[in-house]
């Protein structure tokens, strides 16, 4: 009987993905079977800020020891005891689950910001779900769309444990980052960007602006490709119909454009991007879905704040979160309700996903 259990234990496999993001550097090492020797695996890529360590084991049980390089000896062990693929990430080992019935393809596509973000918990258990459930999955994508540019977004990573994507839309929809598997790094998608160049300049537009006192240039980030600013509440009517008057004058030198307000909760300021028609998070959302070939009705769209309301007024999928901006709220009440796709949570940030994402697929909890 014993010789039976030792010969299927060595046909089985144990992989182990470990996902280093964290704020402090980790020892992963690991045992094999009984045996006291230690091992270190190597680095098999790097995904901007990341590192992804791969590993396979076929004889069990075996412990894996995660040790922080912090000056102390807390060392956490665990064992594991069958095959499977499992996943390290945030310190906790989390065991792929692929019983989970997602016909055809999903995407997951989420801001950030208030959305994702700003609620340990919630975030952890997202972490949690994705990794069990939905991680390395063909027919599904995690996808970011998030008004920070890619560079703020690589720097908050390394702050915040959230998941790297597959997809990262940044800058409000004028920039697309995919995630090229075989290079282990995201990249610019250059078909996205020959769209959205299409009748807009940014100079012409930008020295337009800037001519105007009221308007306070913020300079344009290395990797934005719209015109950040900020205006004084007092002249924010102003802006709105200096704005108005402008696409008119512009659209006769064949150039579009558009706006997108934020810092709604700041009490000196509003914010605004100003960009090409042809961009912003919704054309960002449909053009992946055009370019995956994913229907709109599998893909799942979170957001907060005024600039997601582009999405979640056409999303045949979606969810606004509890702790929505006070505009967000407003415009659900008098027209996203109706909205039969869209559903607006009783749960905040990344708990509203999590709840949404346990319905529809009938997940443990």
């Amino acid at each position: 009987m014993d010789s039976k259990n030792t010969n299927n234990n060595q046909n089985q496999i144990a992989k182990v993905i470990y996902i280093h993001n964290d704020l402090y550097n980790v020892i992963i090492k690991y045992t094999k079977g009984d045996s006291n020797i230690w091992e270190t695996p190597n680095l098999s890529k790097h995904i901007e800020l990341i590192d992804i360590f791969e590993f396979t084991v076929n004889t069990f049980p075996f412990s894996i020891s995660i040790t922080p390089e912090s000056g102390n000896d807390n060392s956490t062990i665990q064992q594991i005891q069958e095959s499977g693929l499992y996943y390290i990430h945030n310190n906790e080992i989390i065991k792929f689950d692929d019983k989970v019935n997602i016909p055809d393809k999903f995407y997951l596509m989420t801001d950030l910001d208030g959305t994702l973000l700003g609620e340990d918990e919630g975030l952890r258990k997202f972490n949690q779900i994705w990794l069990r459930y939905f991680m390395g999955k063909p027919n599904v994508k995690l996808i970011y769309n998030t008004g920070r540019n890619f560079t703020q977004t690589c720097e908050f990573k390394r702050k915040i444990n959230f998941l790297w994507p597959d997809i990262c839309i940044c800058n409000c929809g004028t920039k697309i980052y995919n995630h090229n598997t075989e290079k282990g790094i995201l990249e610019l998608d250059q078909e996205w960007q020959n769209i959205i160049n299409e009748k807009w300049s940014y100079d012409k537009v930008k020295d337009y602006f800037v001519s105007f006192e009221w308007f306070n240039y913020l300079g344009k980030e290395s990797d934005a490709n719209s015109i950040w600013g900020k205006v004084k509440i007092k002249d924010f009517e102003l802006c709105k119909s200096k704005l108005e008057e402008a696409k008119e004058i512009f659209k006769k030198d064949g150039i579009e454009f558009k706006v997108s307000f934020s810092g709604f909760n700041h009490t000196e300021y509003r914010f605004l991007d100003i960009f090409s028609l042809n961009s912003g998070k919704n054309n960002a959302f449909k053009f992946i879905s055009e370019k995956y070939k994913c229907d709109l009705s599998n893909i799942l769209c979170c957001g907060d704040n005024v600039n997601d309301i582009e999405i979640l007024e056409e999303c045949k999928w979606g969810v606004l979160v509890s702790n929505a901006s006070i505009e967000a709220l407003e415009w659900y009440e008098n027209k996203g309700k109706y909205n039969k796709g869209l559903t607006f949570s009783s749960k905040n940030n990344a708990n509203a996903i999590n709840e949404e994402l346990i319905k529809r697929f009938d997940l443990d909890n």
